[in-house]
Order: C-alpha cells, then structure tokens, then sequence
C-alpha cells in the first residue's frame, strides 16, 4: 500500500472517532465535554481539507455544522 494511501486512511479513521467522541457526549448530556470534543474535531477537519485527505470538502464543512447544531442544541 502506498505511504500516502495509509496516511489518508489513518487521518480518515482519526475524524470518525472524532465524530462519535462528540456525538458520545452530545448524547451523554455533557456540554462541556461536547463543545471540547468539536473544538479537537473541527481543527483536524479543517486540517484533513487542507491536505485534501479528502475529495469531499463540502461533505466535512457539512459536518462540522451539524456537530455545532447538535452540541448547541
């Protein structure tokens, strides 16, 4: 498998937990740890655009945006 393969594979596996860690405290009822948890995801999601780990840009800014409705919500 090519390096840069591995490494957008890794960065991928990395937002999706990411993701649940905040939708897990969104759940859970905890604010705090919520807006903490979408602080840590959004900047690995802005990071992940930057790299174009990813071809669907408007897929993550579209989810970061629904993690700030849920949190805030």
């Amino acid at each position: 498998m090519a390096l840069r393969t591995h490494f957008n594979q890794s960065v991928k596996s990395e937002l999706k937990t990411l993701v649940r860690h905040t939708r897990e405290a969104v759940e859970a009822g905890d604010k705090d740890k919520a807006i903490a948890a979408l602080r840590i995801a959004s900047r690995k999601l802005d990071v992940a655009v930057s790299c174009i780990v990813t071809d669907a840009v408007g897929t993550l800014f579209a989810k970061i945006s629904l993690l700030l409705e849920e949190v805030e919500g």
